[in-house]
């Protein structure tokens, strides 16, 4: 009822106004009704923000919220992943290449494969004389892995792509896949008449 009372007295205060200093209560009655126009368009723009708006600013909030929740938990799992191959530096003083090199230093073998023994994992650190021969063991390695023999001691996956051992020791694609075809069953019968 205030509010009534008040918009009346506006109304009868502005249409006054214009009488007075037109003459002609037009004037005031055009300018009422941009007035109304520029209020009822003000709360619209009040109630579409309120209504519309306003939720999904909420919502985007708390999606922005979980994200960030989201990250930090993914950085903290981060922090507590394991990187296996760092770990293994830390903790293996020797590795099994060095061990392999050590023994068969011990048995006298030849030099080539004392060599090929220690650096099989990386050929390319191996000495010029006996790359060739330490190529040759880490393809070896890497067939019998794909056949599904596998030590302990030697990683699943060996990080040295086929082409380049392939094309250090003049091989063809064909030559591996002739070796492969029947692997698993010429290693059976070696083992089996041991």
């Amino acid at each position: 009822v205030a509010v009534a009372a008040c918009a009346a007295d506006c109304v009868a205060s502005t249409l006054g106004f214009a009488k007075q200093a037109t003459g002609s209560y037009q004037l005031g009655f055009l300018g009422f009704a941009a007035l109304a126009l520029v209020a009822l368009l003000v709360i619209v723009v009040v109630a579409g923000w309120y209504l519309y708006w306003n939720p999904l600013t909420e919502e985007l909030a708390q999606a922005q919220a979980e994200e960030a929740k989201l990250k930090e938990a993914f950085l903290e799992r981060k922090k507590q992943a394991v990187n296996l191959p760092e770990l293994k530096k830390q903790l293996v003083q020797v590795g099994h290449g060095r061990c392999a090199e050590v023994v068969f230093e011990n048995w006298r073998l030849p030099q080539s494969i004392v060599l090929a023994a220690r650096y099989h994992d990386d050929p390319s650190r191996a000495p010029e004389p006996a790359r060739d021969l330490t190529t040759l063991v880490h393809l070896g390695v890497q067939l019998a892995l794909e056949a599904g023999f596998t030590h302990p001691l030697e990683p699943r996956l060996l990080r040295l792509p086929r082409e380049p051992l392939l094309k250090a020791l003049n091989l063809e694609p064909d030559a591996v896949t002739s070796i492969m075809e029947g692997l698993s069953e010429r290693v059976l019968l070696v083992t089996e008449s041991g």
